[in-house]
């Protein structure tokens, strides 16, 4: 392990905790620069490259699944190192559960297939119940198991979009409650048209309309890889249930849900088959001292996988790339040049800086989660964090921030970096309030969560977002460029704030449409 500090580790970055230790610095490489300047950055063309090395073939599309994501790993750790950077990696787990083909509902002789009519929670039980439906809710509030021993239950609950951030008990929580009833089984029944509006359940044969309609025409194969992956991001946003769900439980569309005559007790067989299958990923962090290490560290985090290579298939023989260019190659080389400058400036920093690549973001926020639940052994904690997740595309002077409800001070200090290297700084895109999209939508949420001010710096969704047309000759270098400078000039600052920020406020800022 190359530093240029005399290394005296004070903890460790494990899977299940982050320590974090620094010792003082003194052998500086210094770069040239102006007197009483900001740090300076490597230049356009050097960020570039690495925007086009994480994007290139060889990276097979940063995914997990493809072994990709480990490759990009090892090329954000070699250029850590080259830094003097302290780097530990730290491994997490991704949850995933295929559905498999007996998944089935059956109300009389009526049957109903997964992701036409209904969908399985993704933390239900992988089993089978049969039995008379009745209707729940009642004997779930007044804890009355009479009647529901042996039967499956029933319960009508509200669909509006984002419905599991805000529906409490969440509906795992209320399949507990009728496990505990002696429930074989439950079904939820959405009162809208759009179940999947829930959040809580797996579609797995099920894809948005707007993937569906980039995929017309597309063979299964294809289709299907999008709907794993899909499945994996569904489980991942739903909140893990307090202890573990045994009965299967499932979500029913409105329309299905207009089947159930209850007052008939109609006979119901619901199956739900899942096959576990995990996948591993890490987190690669890079750390400068400071020079007061015992002090809570800046964040500066950016994700690195991406959404790696389809299967071949008859137009696309050898498969097909996701370059994840804009999303988010351009973060992590925004994340690298900051560390760049901040490595090379001779200046000792005010406090530690601790630079998080994360996995396992397109899949749910994996990476992000398992950092941010280490965070109490970080040594003198977190100051706060600064995410850029896509730093490329749209107006060359255009930027967006995102936190600002959840973190004012914070975004103040990222408003103004931002301001004075030339962007127009906007929280509202085309009348939606960035700050709706906070919640869950990118690595800034689990640092929020656990209690550390953040907030997202992003050019916004593009229309090449997510799919093979992520290429890098698209990417704006001056742009990137111009992100980084605003970024550093926030990092800058907040290494030498002496107070702490006010605590993270736990703001609700709705989608249009939601009530």
């Amino acid at each position: 392990m190359t530093s240029r500090s005399s290394p005296v580790l004070l903890g460790v970055l494990g899977a299940a905790s982050l320590l974090g230790g620094w010792i003082l610095s003194s052998i500086e490489k210094v770069r040239p620069r102006p007197a009483a300047s900001m740090p300076v950055l490597p230049s356009r063309a050097e960020m570039l490259d690495d925007v086009y090395a994480l994007a290139s073939p060889s990276m097979k599309g940063r995914a997990e699944e493809t072994g990709g994501a480990a490759i990009a790993a090892e090329f954000i750790e070699r250029r850590f190192r080259s830094l003097g950077l302290t780097v530990e990696r730290q491994p997490f787990e991704i949850p995933r559960r295929r559905l498999l083909a007996d998944t089935r509902l059956e109300i009389g002789s009526d049957p109903l297939l997964p992701g036409a009519n209904f969908a399985p929670l993704t933390w239900s039980g992988s089993a089978l119940a049969a039995g008379p439906l009745v209707p729940g809710l009642a004997s779930r509030i007044c804890g009355d198991s009479k009647g529901l021993l042996g039967a499956i239950a029933v319960e009508r609950v509200p669909a509006a979009p984002g419905m599991f951030r805000t529906l409490d008990p969440t509906l795992a929580e209320r399949a507990l409650a009728y496990q505990d009833l002696g429930a074989a089984g439950v079904l939820f029944v959405a009162d809208s048209h759009d179940p999947s509006a829930g959040g809580e359940a797996a579609w797995a044969s099920r894809l948005d309309e707007r993937t569906e309609a980039r995929l017309k025409g597309e063979p299964d194969g294809v289709r299907g890889w999008q709907r794993d992956r899909a499945a994996v991001g569904a489980q991942s946003k739903a909140p893990r249930p307090s202890r573990p769900l045994r009965i299967p439980a499932a979500l029913v569309s409105y329309d299905a849900g207009r089947r159930f005559d209850e007052s008939a007790r109609p006979a119901a067989r619901l199956r739900v088959a899942v096959e576990d299958e995990p996948l591993a990923g890490t987190n690669v962090i890079g750390m400068l001292p400071g020079a007061f290490p015992g002090k809570a560290a800046v964040i500066l985090c950016a994700h690195y996988d991406s959404h790696g290579l389809q299967p071949p298939s008859p137009g696309y023989p050898a498969g097909r790339l996701y370059p994840g260019a804009c999303d988010n190659a351009s973060g992590i080389a925004v994340l690298l040049a900051v560390a760049d400058a901040l490595a090379h400036d001779p200046r000792p920093l005010l406090r530690p800086v601790i630079f998080a690549a994360f996995g396992g973001e397109e899949l749910g926020l994996h990476g992000s989660r398992a950092f941010a639940a280490a965070i109490p052994g970080l040594r003198g904690g977190a100051l706060c964090a600064f995410n850029v997740d896509m730093a490329a595309r749209h107006e060359e002077d255009q930027i967006s921030l995102a936190g600002s409800a959840f973190a004012s001070d914070v975004a103040a200090i990222a408003r103004g970096s931002l301001e004075a290297a030339g962007f127009k700084v906007s929280t509202v895109k085309g009348g939606f309030n960035l700050d709706a999209a906070f919640r869950h939508g990118s690595d800034h949420w689990p640092l929020h969560q656990a209690g550390v001010p953040s907030v997202l710096v992003t050019c916004s969704r593009f229309p090449e977002c997510d799919t093979p047309a992520d290429t890098p000759d698209l990417c704006s270098p001056a742009k990137i460029h111009r992100v980084a400078q605003g970024v550093l000039a926030a990092v800058w600052a907040a290494t030498r704030r002496q107070e702490p920020f006010a605590q993270p406020v736990d703001a609700v800022v709705k989608y249009p449409g939601e009530k």
